[in-house]
């Protein structure tokens, strides 16, 4: 993926295209299925991350304060846990 293709997933779950119901988004962040929904620094967050052969990627987003952070990287050892 890139920047620009998580940034139009993040359109996605905020409902915004019609790629997904509405139901199928709500299954992806229920809490025992895709992405993780949880809390960071007192907001709501919903985030995934992934790697395989040397890269790096984390999606992150802060839904009621319209924030979304996405960190590519090239390096393994790359973790993004300040997000």
């Amino acid at each position: 993926s890139t920047v620009l293709d998580l940034a139009k997933w993040s359109r996605v779950l905020d409902g915004q295209t019609h790629v997904l119901s509405v139901d199928s988004v709500k299954l992806m962040v229920a809490k025992e299925y895709g992405l993780v929904v949880d809390k960071a620094f007192g907001h709501r967050r919903i985030h995934h991350n992934g790697s395989m052969a040397g890269f790096y990627a984390d999606f992150c987003k802060y839904p009621d304060d319209q924030l979304m952070i996405i960190v590519l990287g090239n390096n393994v050892d790359f973790v993004a846990d300040y997000i």
